[in-house]
């Protein structure tokens, strides 16, 4: 049975993919994040997910916002059958213009540890959580988050330099994304007034987007 591999985004946790409705013929892997070693490097941390999680290559990854660049560095060293791209991006020329600034700057290394673990107004708007439920959910999120990891994870976001786009990418990201711009990505799917929240408040329409590509693996 092919495994599928979720990779969550920063500071959130594999109930984040609970909303998903995709097919079962798989086992389903939710990667849980790592506490990273000091100055560990993205490829060394990424070896170590492939070593606790026996991840092998022609596996199938999904990938949700910073989880998506954990699965691009994965499929350097374990190449996947398909790599799954939810709010994320795929390369450095497709980060947005306020995280070159913020790299460039050194800004990340000035953020306050209460502003990683607490949601506010500026929060809720950067991420697109409309509603009451979704301004709950992402509250509980970064209430559970792990400052060290939030940490690092934005370091190495803001860092990030990869030019290696894998030929078996599938990007699905929302018009009205805050967090990633959808200007600056190509993208094969637009969610229309979508938010970078879409895992969770469009998971219908995703859910089917991605059960197009599942299908294929699928024994009938």
């Amino acid at each position: 049975m092919k495994k599928l591999y979720f990779f969550s985004g920063l500071g959130a946790d594999r109930s984040t993919f609970n909303r998903l409705k995709l097919y079962q013929a798989f086992e389903y892997v939710y990667v849980d994040w790592l506490i990273p070693e000091k100055k560990e490097s993205l490829s060394s941390y990424c070896t170590r997910l492939i070593e606790k999680y026996h991840i092998i290559k022609g596996q199938i990854y999904i990938g949700l916002s910073f989880g998506g660049i954990i699965a691009s560095e994965i499929d350097k060293q374990q190449k996947a059958d398909l790599i799954i791209l939810i709010s994320s991006i795929s390369q450095r020329s497709e980060k947005p213009p306020y995280l070159k600034f913020v790299n460039f700057f050194k800004l990340n290394y000035l953020i306050p540890k209460k502003q990683l673990t607490k949601s506010n107004i500026i929060i809720h708007n950067k991420m697109g959580a409309e509603s009451e439920l979704d301004k709950k959910r992402l509250n509980s999120i970064l209430e559970k988050s792990d400052y060290l990891f939030t940490r690092w994870a934005i370091n190495k976001m803001v860092s990030w330099r990869n030019n290696i786009i894998p030929d078996n990418i599938i990007r699905i990201n929302g018009d009205k994304d805050k967090v990633f711009p959808l200007k600056n990505i190509n993208s094969q799917y637009i969610i229309k007034g979508g938010t970078h929240f879409i895992v969770w408040n469009r998971a219908n329409e995703l859910s089917e987007i991605i059960n197009k590509y599942l299908s294929q693996y699928v024994s009938y």
